[in-house]
């Protein structure tokens, strides 16, 4: 059995914290472990991961693609860089646009040491 950890809130932030978790589909419990060990908590969508996989499937693929020109011909062409930085910027809005629903966005992509994606 775990210990217990008692804090003091002011009903604003009780009620803060309990929409967070029910946001996030967690117990309050779960939501403030999470949150106090790692500053952040997910949310998890299996469409929204199923999208993320497809979107890292074709971000591999392209740097797959770059990688055999370069080795071919030592050049890479502009276009094709722009357009892997392009899908990296959307995969990175999708996982904090969606999977990020607490307000801890910002410290999640510093946590990932990454620019917040333009929206």
């Amino acid at each position: 059995m775990g210990t217990y950890v008692k804090f003091r809130a002011t009903p604003e932030e009780k009620l803060q914290i309990d929409e967070n978790a029910k946001q996030l589909n967690l117990s309050v419990s779960e939501y403030l472990r999470r949150m106090g060990l790692h500053g952040f908590a997910f949310q998890y969508d299996n469409g929204i991961l199923l999208e993320l996989v497809k979107a890292m499937n074709r971000i591999g693929t392209n740097i797959n693609q770059v990688a055999k020109v370069c080795n071919e011909s030592r050049t890479v062409s502009p276009v094709a860089l722009q357009e892997l930085q392009v899908q990296h910027s959307e995969l990175l809005t999708l996982i904090v646009d969606n999977l990020v629903a607490d307000g801890s966005q910002d410290r999640l992509i510093k946590i990932l040491q990454l620019k917040k994606p333009k929206k």
